[in-house]
């Protein structure tokens, strides 16, 4: 019974490796065809990059900076009329500058809801 089980399991190592043999024949042509595909995707993810921050640029460009702006490019934003616009300049000149976009919060009529509307228009 011993001699039985290992030749089987002598013949499941000879399978495994003729099986195995068989497959690193093919094994190059896939890591060629994966070093090609992988090398135009780094080419491709290269010019992607360039094209994201051209965009990011453009992007950023359009936004308002809630540190910097005046009273007048406030109001182009929405829900921010002259009284809001006021009210962000007084708390910036007064608390210095906002840290961060969603700390134009605290200023006083400032709700989430006006935040809501503007916080893909604003910038810090």
């Amino acid at each position: 019974m011993l001699l039985a089980f290992a030749l089987i399991l002598i013949s499941g190592v000879l399978l495994f490796n003729i099986v195995e043999s068989k497959t690193e024949d093919k094994v190059p042509a896939v890591t060629t065809e994966a070093t090609s595909q992988k090398e135009t995707t780094n080419n491709y993810s290269s010019e992607v990059s360039k094209t994201d921050t051209n965009f990011e640029n453009t992007t950023k460009s359009n936004l308002i900076n809630i540190n910097t702006a005046t009273i007048d490019e406030l109001q182009k934003l929405n829900g921010i009329g002259e009284a809001k616009a006021k009210a962000i300049v007084d708390f910036r000149e007064t608390n210095g500058l906002f840290p961060t976009v969603k700390s134009i919060i605290n200023v006083p009529g400032i709700g989430e809801k006006t935040l809501e509307k503007i916080i893909d228009d604003i910038t810090v």
